[in-house]
């Protein structure tokens, strides 16, 4: 096996695929990369940890064919402290892989590709997109979803298509997030749960034409030089549509900004996640908002906003740590717009002028 390529480009393939790497813990060929070359101008890198196996083309030019597996991590590093250029790879009798990059020269020890995870065959018909608009749906949502083991069902992105729309959903149980955006398939059909570390990797993919599929056991993420396979989540996702509350009838429109910087320092002055110190306490009153936090022997902190409201005062808690990553999640310059109906029911945050937008936060006193 013998090829030459740019020090640019194979860092590209490499950080498009080492995030499916499992690093080795269960089985050691799980931390090797498996590069293979496509005719005289490719080669072909796959990563896995066998739920997520990422497989990315790279332009190279081929002297002799072959494939090879090589330690991902010494092969990332060695490649990143490179200056560009080109990369001459080629194997020798004894199964060693020589790289050289102008005065340097590095051996790395190769082990056989013969029980390297093969790549999940993909039958189905692909629904056609642009990334950038899965991209944008799910990060919107990525926030909420839950880090809880105990959680399986909701440890990743609900992701449906129908009627010419793509939905993302999120939730951790105390946040429920959803995105919706026009798609130009009305006929496209789909809905699977997105594993979180799928999420994470399918946004690495960056602006261009993708093919959603899946059969009876993988989702299928493909661009034009890249496929993401992903092992799929089974488990009944919570009926969402019903948490969505209806007859919020108050409103009050917040710069996302001030509130962001506001609750930040309520947490400084809170007490550690999980106790009762990690609430804080929002009154909404004529065209203001009160927010204060405190420390029953650290102190108390407390922020009046200027927003958009009107009626009688309404006050909320909420905890914190789960309402700043949503908070954290959105645009300095928008403005948020806050639907309830007291300071008990659920409080639905939209962003001004953004269609499709919904966060729907439990107050602590739900």
């Amino acid at each position: 096996m013998e090829f030459t390529i740019k020090q640019s480009v194979l860092k590209q393939a490499i950080d498009a695929v080492r995030g499916s790497l499992e690093g080795g813990k269960v089985q050691p060929i799980l931390s090797f990369f498996l590069i293979e070359t496509l005719g005289e101008n490719a080669i072909r890198m796959m990563g896995t940890d066998l739920d997520i196996t990422t497989r990315r083309m790279a332009e190279a030019e081929i002297k002799t064919p072959g494939k090879c597996c090589i330690h991902a991590r010494k092969l990332a590093d060695i490649v990143n402290g490179l200056s560009d250029g080109d990369l001459h790879f080629a194997t020798d009798t004894n199964g060693w892989m020589k790289m050289t990059a102008g005065k340097s020269k590095v051996r790395f020890a190769t082990i056989k590709t013969d029980d390297y995870p093969a790549f999940p065959a993909q039958k189905s018909t692909p629904i056609k997109l642009q990334s950038a608009d899965l991209i944008e749906i799910i990060q919107a949502v990525a926030f909420a979803m839950t880090k809880r083991t105990s959680r399986y069902n909701i440890q990743g992105t609900k992701l449906e298509i129908k009627d010419g729309r793509a939905r993302a959903v999120a939730t951790d149980g105390y946040a429920l997030a959803i995105r919706d955006k026009q798609i130009d398939d009305t006929d496209a059909a789909f809905d699977a749960l997105i594993p979180m570390k799928a999420v994470t990797e399918i946004v690495k993919m960056g602006d261009t034409a993708m093919s959603i599929g899946d059969d009876s056991a993988h989702l299928f993420f493909e661009t034009a030089d890249q496929i993401i396979a992903v092992r799929k989540m089974f488990g009944n996702f919570p009926r969402y549509e019903l948490i969505i509350p209806k007859g919020n009838d108050r409103l009050a429109k917040i710069p996302a900004k001030v509130l962001t910087t506001a609750v930040k320092r309520c947490a400084v002055m809170s007490e550690s996640i999980g106790t009762s110190g990690d609430k804080i306490r929002c009154s909404f009153g004529e065209n203001a908002l009160t927010i204060t936090s405190a420390h029953r022997e650290e102190g108390d902190v407390e922020d009046v906003l200027d927003i958009e409201h009107s009626g009688e005062t309404c006050e909320a808690i909420f905890q914190w740590p789960f309402f700043l990553p949503f908070l954290n999640s959105v645009k300095n310059d928008c403005t948020l717009v806050a639907h309830f109906k007291d300071g008990r029911s659920q409080f639905e945050f939209n962003i001004d002028g953004l269609d499709g937008y919904q966060v729907i936060i439990m107050p602590a006193n739900f």
